[in-house]
């Protein structure tokens, strides 16, 4: 959980930065990642545990991840709409001119 390694995957840097036209400057990863690390320990420990389980158990339906956590599958979807925006606040395209 929180304060382990933090692994990051595709998917989930697809779905941190839809919507962005331009690619983003590999010179700017480093520091996009940082924030990324910063932004997830701000999360609740649920939005962590469902992000965690959606994204590095590969876990893609939400009523698994609702009964792994004693929730019903919309409470688990609505925790994980909650954390993306929190994160995807953090990356507009202004914060990415670095």
């Amino acid at each position: 959980m929180k304060g382990e390694e933090i692994y990051i995957d595709g998917d989930f840097e697809v779905d941190i930065f839809e919507g962005f036209e331009n690619q983003i400057d590999e010179s700017a990863v480093k520091k996009i990642k940082n924030k990324l690390v910063n932004g997830l320990s701000k999360l609740s420990n649920d939005e962590y545990l469902v992000l965690s389980l959606y994204y590095e158990e590969d876990m893609i339906n939400m009523k698994e991840i609702g009964e792994i956590m004693e929730l019903d599958e919309s409470e688990a979807n609505l925790i994980r709409s909650k954390a993306m925006l929190k994160l995807k606040t953090q990356f507009t395209p202004a914060s990415l001119k670095l």
